[in-house]
C-alpha cells in the first residue's frame, strides 16, 4: 500500500469524493487509487447479486434488481460516453473495453421480444426502437451475430 492509500484507510465515501477535488494532485492521486481499489469488487458484488437474482423470493430478486441498475446507471454510461474522448488513449481503450462488455444482451434482449409477459416485451420494443433511433439499425442481426461469435469462441476452446 502507498502513503497516499493509507492516507484514506478509514476515510468514508463522502470523504473520498471530497478528495478528488483537493487541490493538492496527490491527495487526488490517492483517492482515485482508493476508489478503484474499493469498486474493483463490483465485479464479486455483481456475481453474489447474481446469486440474489435467482433466489426463490421475488422480493429478494427484486431487490437485487434495484442494486444491479444502481451499479450500471445513467451516470455511468455518461462516463463512459465521455471518456471516449480523453486525451490518452489507454483511457479511451478501457472506455471502448467497458462499452464492449454490454453487448453481449443484445441476444438476450432479442429473446425479449417475444417473452411471454406483455410489459417485457412491450420494453424490449421501446430498448430495440431507441438502439435504431441511435443509428443501431440492425440490431436483431447484430444480436444473431453476437450469439454466433460466442458460440464460435465457446466451441473454439
Amino acid at each position: 500500500m502507498t502513503s497516499s492509500e493509507l492516507r484514506f484507510a478509514g476515510a468514508t465515501l463522502e470523504d473520498l469524493f471530497g478528495a478528488l477535488r483537493h487541490p493538492v494532485v496527490s491527495i487526488r492521486e490517492g483517492a482515485t487509487r482508493t476508489l478503484a481499489l474499493l469498486f474493483s469488487d463490483v465485479r464479486r458484488a455483481t456475481v453474489e447479486l447474481g446469486t440474489a437474482l435467482r433466489d426463490d423470493s421475488p422480493w429478494v430478486r427484486y431487490f437485487a434488481w434495484e442494486a444491479v441498475r444502481a451499479l450500471y446507471d445513467e451516470t455511468a454510461q455518461n462516463v463512459v460516453i465521455e471518456a471516449l474522448d480523453d486525451t490518452r488513449s489507454e483511457i479511451r481503450t478501457t472506455a471502448v473495453e467497458t462499452a464492449g462488455r454490454f453487448i453481449e444482451v443484445l441476444p438476450a434482449l432479442e429473446r425479449a421480444l417475444s417473452d411471454p409477459a406483455e410489459d417485457v416485451r412491450r420494453e424490449a420494443e421501446r430498448v430495440m426502437a431507441r438502439l435504431e433511433e441511435l443509428g443501431f439499425r440492425s440490431t436483431k442481426a447484430a444480436a444473431v451475430r453476437v450469439a454466433e461469435g460466442r458460440r464460435l469462441s465457446l466451441n473454439s476452446e
